[in-house]
């Protein structure tokens, strides 16, 4: 039932574009980099994008606080950023891996600060719009922040463009969006 134009769910796929807009925002010169510090407990945005927050969020466990349907299907909390800063420390970030939707997606929260745009629009200048990627879709949290933790919609063509844009070091049609040092870390 699939046809070239139909947006895919890239489900957790879509994480990687939390790199790459990160990536696309230092290039801008906001001041946030992998080092930037996130949590209470340290943990940076490095940490958040290696699933090693140390937070207690497992995605593959269906008790942990963190995981991402238990956050999704709670009602108590709808910043799902609020949520995600509540959960408990429980590891040193850095020392253990933890698959953390939650995590990825409070890097969200920091792009919104440091860019001062809301994460849909950010992607579609930084990226979508020099890509020429029209038609794309980006889940929201109940508060209507944008959730950069997975399930972009995209066509296959699109998504492609993001692999050619990492081939090019960075470049899209002779225009840098990504630093080639931030492609090649």
């Amino acid at each position: 039932g699939y046809t070239a134009q139909r947006l895919h769910d890239l489900r957790s796929a879509s994480k990687t574009m939390t790199s790459i807009m990160l990536g696309a925002a230092m290039h801008r010169k906001a001041v946030i980099s992998p080092e930037t510090k996130v949590t209470p407990a340290g943990a940076t945005i490095g940490h958040l994008l290696t699933h090693t927050s140390g937070l207690a969020c497992d995605d593959n466990d269906g008790d942990s606080p963190g995981n991402e349907d238990v956050m999704q299907s709670q009602r108590g909390e709808p910043d799902w950023y609020r949520y995600a800063m509540a959960l408990p420390q429980k590891h040193a970030p850095g020392t253990n891996y933890a698959y953390c939707s939650a995590g990825i997606n409070l890097v969200g929260d920091a792009l919104s600060r440091a860019t001062h745009q809301w994460p849909p629009e950010f992607f579609d200048a930084a990226l979508a719009r020099p890509l020429g990627i029209e038609q794309y879709g980006m889940n929201l949290m109940p508060t209507g922040a944008g959730y950069v933790g997975g399930g972009m919609h995209m066509r296959p063509r699109d998504l492609l463009k993001f692999g050619q844009l990492y081939l090019n070091g960075g470049l899209w049609n002779g225009r840098r969006l990504v630093d080639r040092a931030w492609v090649e870390r």
